[in-house]
């Protein structure tokens, strides 16, 4: 992320969250916008929420490294047998505003990836004060159907254990900052 905002600062912006993870890991996102359209619609893409989904961060780095290098050579994407002209590349990139943040949860991600570990782990490694369990799903953190009990558990020791608070993490606060700074760009 801090290379593609070095290696393309006229179309990138490079953006520190606000909270460090649980474990003090700085949590970077990517904002990327040519053209100078006044009326932009943003999109914004998510990954690394679950520890385990290790291909999700690297895919999504590896799809804003190749947007950028399309836009800026003027070519079109292809993955696979699909392709995207580059008069399309150039319309996303001049008119949408795209942030990415392709690692929600850094921690788990070293939790899950070190020899030490657990490469099944699924939650971010906060400590629940009083509980006997290590971590929360960020992805049953979030405000909507909080409290429901759909999906969720209120008990620490499963996996998805959503949290004592909606929004309790830093990491899904993190989220949540993300999505106000990008509707306050476009008030």
């Amino acid at each position: 992320m801090v290379h593609l905002a070095a290696t393309y600062s006229a179309l990138t912006e490079l953006i520190t969250l606000p909270e460090q993870s649980v474990e003090q890991r700085t949590i970077h996102a990517l904002k990327i916008a040519g053209g100078s359209a006044q009326s932009r619609r943003g999109i914004l893409l998510i990954g690394g929420v679950h520890a385990r989904e290790l291909v999700n961060p690297d895919l999504l780095v590896t799809f804003a490294t190749r947007l950028l290098q399309a836009y800026t050579n003027g070519t079109g994407l292809s993955f696979g047998p699909v392709s995207y002209s580059k008069t399309l590349v150039k319309l996303i990139v001049d008119t949408v505003d795209l942030f990415i943040l392709p690692l929600v949860n850094p921690d788990g991600r070293a939790f899950a990836q070190s020899p030490a570990g657990d490469p099944m782990w699924r939650k971010n490694r906060a400590p629940n004060q009083g509980l006997p369990c290590k971590g929360v799903d960020l992805n049953r953190n979030y405000d909507f159907l909080w409290s429901s009990g759909i999906g969720t558990s209120g008990s620490a020791c499963t996996d998805v254990f959503k949290g004592s608070t909606a929004f309790g993490e830093p990491e899904t606060r993190n989220y949540m900052e993300i999505g106000r700074a990008s509707c306050r760009e476009r008030v």
